[in-house]
């Protein structure tokens, strides 16, 4: 993963909010196994759009139509668990609605302030999740 990251390049948008809503909508509406244990992991360094009208190319919210507030209490009753992890310094003033967001769905909010221990972030975040096992039984 760390190879995959350093290859990345964030561009684009001129603003500070970004598609987190439309992100969260498409999260939502992946094929989910039913039997599996939903985690979805938002890297994020700013809020969704229309969170704060100033500076924000899109100041009534997602182009779609997505509110962020909305998706996650649905993937709450999808028990999709949302984990955020807000990139720091960027995302110290949005800390407490990422916090918020994340605790809908009895997920939580990791600050990241540098990439060196993003892995591990990631590791400790998905073994601290409750497993569930399914057993297929036969009789003969």
């Amino acid at each position: 993963m760390n190879g995959w990251l350093d290859q990345c390049l964030a561009q684009g948008g001129g603003d500070t909010p970004e598609a987190v809503a439309d992100a969260l909508y498409d999260i939502l509406n992946l094929s989910w196994d039913p039997q599996a244990v939903k985690i979805c992991i938002l890297i994020a360094d700013a809020p969704p759009h229309g969170f704060h009208p100033i500076g924000d190319s899109f100041p009534s919210g997602s182009p779609a139509g997505h509110d962020a507030n909305m998706i996650v209490r649905k993937m709450a009753e999808e028990k999709i668990t949302l984990h955020i992890i807000g990139v720091e310094p960027s995302s110290i003033p949005f800390r407490a609605y990422f916090e918020l967001l994340a605790k809908v769905t009895c997920g939580e909010y990791i600050s990241l302030e540098n990439a060196n221990n993003f892995g591990q972030k990631i590791i400790a975040t998905v073994l601290q999740q409750p497993t569930q096992i399914v057993s297929d039984e036969t009789t003969g």
